[in-house]
C-alpha cells in the first residue's frame, strides 16, 4: 500500500487527482493519527471521483476544513466511483462549510457523493454545512455505507439532509 504518514502526503493525494489518475486499483493506507489544522482540501470530486481504496488503519484525521472548490462534492472525499472503498478512519473536529452556490451540493464528513463502498467509519464533534444534499457520512449514496456513526451537526439550507446521508437513491 501507499502509506499516508503526514498532512503533506494526504493533500499531495489530494493534488494528484486529476481526470487522467483517480487512482483506479490504488490501496493507501493512513499510518499515523493527522492533524489538518489549518489545512483546505478534498481528494477527488463528483466530477472527477476517486476510484481507489483508502484504509484509515483505525487512525484519526482531525481538523479538517473544507470550503467550496470549484467542484460539487466536498468533504475529505469530493466523490468516489463504484470501485472505490473507504474504510476503518475517524474524522474528528471537521468543518466541511460548502453554501451559496452550485458549489454547495454534495456535503458530508466522509464523502459528499459517494458511489463506492464506506464502511466502519466515524465522524465526530463535527459540522457539515451545505445548500442541497448534505450528510454525516455522504451527502449522496449511491453506493454502500456499512457501520459507520456520525456525531456532530448537519445544516442544510435546501432539500435532503440527514445524520448518515442527505439522500441515498439506490443506495444502501
Amino acid at each position: 500500500p501507499y502509506l499516508i504518514k503526514t498532512a503533506q502526503d494526504l493533500e499531495d493525494m489530494a493534488d494528484a487527482i486529476t481526470k487522467d489518475n483517480q487512482f483506479a486499483d490504488t490501496y493507501f493506507q493512513l499510518a499515523n493519527d493527522i492533524e489538518l489544522e489549518g489545512t483546505q482540501f478534498s481528494i477527488g470530486s463528483k466530477s472527477i471521483p476517486f476510484k481507489g481504496s483508502f484504509d484509515g488503519n483505525n487512525k484519526t484525521i482531525s481538523n479538517l476544513i473544507v470550503f467550496p472548490s470549484g467542484q460539487n462534492g466536498s468533504g475529505l472525499f469530493g466523490g468516489t466511483d463504484l470501485s472505490a472503498v473507504i474504510k476503518n478512519l475517524t474524522l474528528a473536529s471537521a468543518r466541511i462549510v460548502s453554501v451559496g452556490s452550485e458549489e454547495a451540493y454534495y456535503v458530508a464528513g466522509i464523502c459528499g457523493y459517494n458511489k463506492g463502498k464506506i464502511s466502519n467509519c466515524i465522524v465526530k464533534s463535527s459540522t457539515i454545512q451545505g445548500s442541497k444534499y448534505v450528510g454525516g457520512i455522504a451527502g449522496t449514496n449511491k453506493g454502500t455505507i456499512v457501520n459507520c456513526i456520525f456525531d456532530g451537526s448537519v445544516t442544510n439550507a435546501g432539500t435532503a439532509s440527514g445524520g448518515i446521508a442527505g439522500r441515498s437513491p439506490m443506495g444502501s
